[in-house]
């Protein structure tokens, strides 16, 4: 069972229990993205709020609501947590995940890389090729 605590600015969070982790970690394998823009980001579209509401209260980041052009769709929410805190998401869910295991790997090795080094654009590469995958 998570337990709650106060981190440094007083939020109370909750310490995820391994049952949390798992969970987590299939919701993000089937709709998550994980990416680099100057930091590591992880972002989550959906229709189902409290999800979303729940991941910020495990592992920080924000929700907000997503403006639709089309007033024929249901209204849509996005979970997104950058820098540290998108490292340290992947690293807790790292053992449970299966899809996207691999891009949390080079997320996690990213944020340890210097920038502008070779090392560094070629977990970049090799992020964007696990995004390309064609499973047929």
């Amino acid at each position: 069972m998570a337990s709650i605590e106060s981190d440094e600015t007083g939020q109370r969070r909750i310490e995820p229990s391994s049952e949390d982790l798992a969970y987590a970690a299939g919701y993000l394998d089937g709709e998550a993205t994980f990416g680099w823009a100057n930091s590591p980001h992880v972002t989550l579209d959906n229709t189902f709020p409290n999800t979303l509401l729940w991941l910020k209260t495990l592992f920080g980041g924000s929700v907000s609501r997503l403006n639709r052009r089309d007033d024929n769709c249901r209204t849509a929410f996005r979970y997104r947590i950058y820098g540290s805190g998108a490292s340290s998401l992947c690293q807790k869910v790292l053992p449970f995940l299966k899809e996207k295991q691999a891009q949390a790997k080079i997320i996690i090795r990213l944020r340890e890389t210097a920038p502008n080094t070779e090392i560094r654009r070629q977990l970049l590469l090799e992020l964007g090729k696990h995004k390309r995958i064609d499973h047929a």
